[in-house]
């Protein structure tokens, strides 16, 4: 019995062992930006992981007043308020790694081929063409604060 013990506990520690950190706490950012109407807000929001680390962001909150709210590339946030809006409004963007388990890379927006990720990750590619699981790890949440002004 005491070997079964041992024996699944060595089995449950390599099934869930992988090549990244895991379990770490995202990091809460808050920004405040202050806009003229018609203006252009753009953030990086990679700036806000790891700098060796691939990253996808994606809106967890949309803004209500806007033209254009959006993320492009990734990584890059674009805010326009809408025409004429004056007044506050707030954006929630999460930063997302892009992870590899068992050979392949994860995220909610996009999954690389298991061959092209055994080529990137030769000493993470064991089961690059087998089953696996699905994790995302949220690296911070960046909430935007916008206050709009009258451009007179």
């Amino acid at each position: 019995m005491k070997n079964l013990i041992l024996s699944a506990s060595a089995i449950a520690i390599i099934a869930f062992s992988g090549c990244d950190k895991h379990d770490e706490e995202a990091k809460i950012i808050t920004l405040n930006a202050t806009l003229k109407q018609g203006e252009i807000y753009t953030l990086d929001v990679k700036s806000y992981g790891d700098a060796d680390d691939n990253y996808t962001a994606i809106i967890s909150a949309q803004a209500s007043n806007f033209s254009k709210s959006e993320v492009t590339e990734n990584t890059k946030f674009s805010y326009t308020p809408a025409a004429n809006f004056t007044g506050s409004d707030k954006v929630v963007i999460s930063l997302n790694e892009l992870e590899h388990r068992n050979g392949k890379h994860h995220s909610n927006a996009q999954t690389t081929e298991p061959n092209d990720v055994a080529n990137e990750h030769p000493t993470c590619n064991k089961g690059a063409n087998k089953p696996h699981h699905e994790r995302t790890e949220t690296e911070a949440i960046v909430t935007i604060n916008f206050n709009v002004i009258s451009t007179e």
